[in-house]
C-alpha cells in the first residue's frame, strides 16, 4: 500500500499524447467508489489488463487493513487465472498458425495430408480439453468478484482471442475434412 498523496490535477504524461477514452467506463471498477456518499465510498479498482490496482483513502480502515488481504488472497489469483487463460490461448493460436503454416510449405501429397490430419486432430483435442478444464468466465461466486474478472478478461482481450482461436480450430476441421473426402 503506498502512502497518501496530493492530486495535482494534470497528467503525468505530456499533453501531446492522446487522453486515454472514456477512462472510467473501461479501466474503472466503481462498486465501492462514491465521493459524495455519506460516508464517501473510497475504494477503486483499476485494470489495464496487465496491471491491477486498487485505490483508496488511507483514512479508511477497511482500505488499511482489509483490503491488503483481498489482495493477496482473491486478486492475486484472479489474475493469475485471468493471464494464464490469455497466455494458454496465444500459444494455441500458435500452435494453429503453425500447423497452416507448415502445411502449405509442403507438397500436398498424401502423405503430408495424412501428417496435417494427424496433427490437427491431436490440436483440436487439446483444445477442447483446455476449454473443459481451464476456460471459465467466471471465477467466484460472487457478484464483485465476478465482475472484476469479467472486467481483467476484458482488459486482456480473452474472450476475442478465445473467439479467434475457436474459428481457426473450426477452419482447421473443415480444411481436414475437405481432405478426408478427396
Amino acid at each position: 500500500v503506498d502512502g497518501s498523496g496530493t492530486w495535482r490535477g494534470d497528467a503525468p504524461y505530456s499533453r501531446a499524447f492522446p487522453p486515454i477514452r472514456d477512462f472510467d467506463a473501461n479501466y474503472c471498477y466503481d462498486r465501492f467508489w462514491d465521493l459524495y456518499s455519506h460516508p464517501p465510498k473510497t475504494t477503486r479498482y483499476l485494470t489495464s489488463g496487465y496491471g491491477f490496482t486498487v485505490l483508496g483513502s488511507s483514512r479508511d480502515p477497511f482500505f488499511t487493513n482489509v483490503i491488503r488481504e483481498h489482495f493477496r488472497r482473491h486478486y492475486l489469483l484472479m489474475g493469475l487465472l485471468a493471464h494464464m487463460q490469455r497466455a494458454s490461448l496465444l500459444i494455441f493460436w500458435e500452435r494453429l498458425a503453425d500447423l497452416v503454416h507448415v502445411y502449405s510449405c509442403e507438397e500436398a501429397g498424401k502423405q503430408s495430408r495424412d501428417d496435417f490430419a494427424m496433427r490437427a486432430k491431436w490440436l483440436v483435442e487439446d483444445l477442447a480439453d483446455w476449454v473443459s478444464r481451464f476456460y471459465f468466465s467466471e471465477v467466484s461466486n460472487q457478484i464483485q468478484g465476478q465482475e472484476l474478472f469479467d472486467l481483467w478478461s476484458q482488459r486482456l482481450g480473452t474472450r476475442a482471442i478465445y473467439q479467434q482461436v475457436i474459428e481457426q480450430s473450426r477452419f482447421i476441421r473443415d480444411v481436414q475434412a475437405m481432405h478426408k473426402q478427396e
